[in-house]
């Protein structure tokens, strides 16, 4: 889970740098390197999502998914403010900077406590595989949780496993689109 949120805030921060390049000009070496970093943690984080049952991970995990949205956060205040001021005075920006200089500090301690966890990066293990070279490069469709998810759906088990076949059918490589039609009541939301 936060693999996939802080991929989403690294395109996201990476969209803004190429579209909005003029406004963030200013801070746009702090943001590049935020990205960075933001990449070079995410490479610790399946083996982490593969150890959510331990406290201490989970709590890891958290403080990851709170820093990524902090940092998204950040640079989308700071293109509010440099598109509505004109002027941008170089105290805003130096405020910025540090906010951004304050992240990355932020995603340093969590990457000592990967060490300190044992949590290791995925280019570590890609390097140690003898088919490292057959699986770089490829993207994982589906991750898995050790969550278990509680019991929720009432008479729907078979349709809601019917879904699931469809949703992780190894045999097929794009993304299905699947409708889920029936009258009003039946529970087709709360089956989506």
């Amino acid at each position: 889970m936060a693999e996939a949120i802080v991929s989403i805030v690294v395109g996201r921060l990476t969209d803004s740098l190429s579209e909005d390049a003029q406004l963030l000009h200013a801070v746009q070496d702090e943001i590049q390197e935020l990205v960075a970093e933001l990449m070079r943690m995410k490479t610790f984080l399946p083996d982490a999502d593969s150890r959510i049952d331990e406290e201490k991970t989970r709590i890891l995990l958290a403080d990851v998914r709170e820093l990524a949205y902090d940092a998204e956060h950040i640079v989308e205040t700071f293109l509010v403010k440099a598109s509505s001021n004109e002027r941008k005075t170089r105290k805003q920006e130096n405020k910025y900077r540090i906010k951004i200089k304050d992240i990355q500090r932020k995603i340093s301690v969590i990457q000592d406590f990967f060490g300190d966890y044992n949590i290791r990066s995925t280019l570590e293990s890609l390097e140690s595989s003898d088919s490292s070279h057959e699986t770089w490069g490829k993207l994982k469709r589906f991750h898995t949780f050790t969550i278990v998810e509680p019991e929720i759906f009432v008479g729907f088990q078979a349709d809601v496993d019917c879904l699931v076949g469809h949703l992780v059918n190894d045999s097929d490589d794009s993304y299905p689109l699947i409708s889920i039609c029936g009258m009003g009541g039946l529970g087709k939301t709360t089956l989506a």
